[in-house]
């Protein structure tokens, strides 16, 4: 009986810590109206359908900025505009575990310039 116990306590350890661990990757670049990648791969290592982002630093003020995750052949999975230096998750759909995911972001509006920005995310 003790072994049973000590068998699904390891287990349920294992998977928490696999359930908490996901790829973090940092971004940076700068982005005007057009989508531009900030980041390099991000694998995705944690099932569901949500990636977080951490927009922790701009060159200008007060402007939202709109994320999106893409695959490796630029095909939108999710989006999302964010407020100035703001965390948040974007629903994504059709991404899997073990595959590779990008970060891509745009000024909110045609005119406004180009920014730098910089955070980390995960997919």
């Amino acid at each position: 009986m003790l072994l049973c116990l000590i068998s699904v306590f390891c287990i349920m350890s294992v998977q928490n810590i696999r359930a908490s661990t996901q790829e973090v990757t940092s971004f940076a670049g700068s982005a005007g109206y057009d989508y531009t990648l900030v980041s390099k791969k991000n694998t995705k290592n944690k099932a569901g359908n949500f990636a977080i982002i951490n927009w922790d630093y701009s060159n200008k003020s007060s402007h939202k900025m709109w994320f999106r995750v893409v695959n490796k052949v630029a095909a939108q999975k999710g989006k999302g505009l964010f407020n100035y230096l703001a965390q948040g998750a974007v629903t994504t759909s059709g991404t899997d575990v073990d595959y590779d995911y990008y970060l891509q972001a745009a000024r909110e509006h045609i005119i406004a310039p180009s920014t730098y920005v910089s955070g980390v995310w995960t997919s």
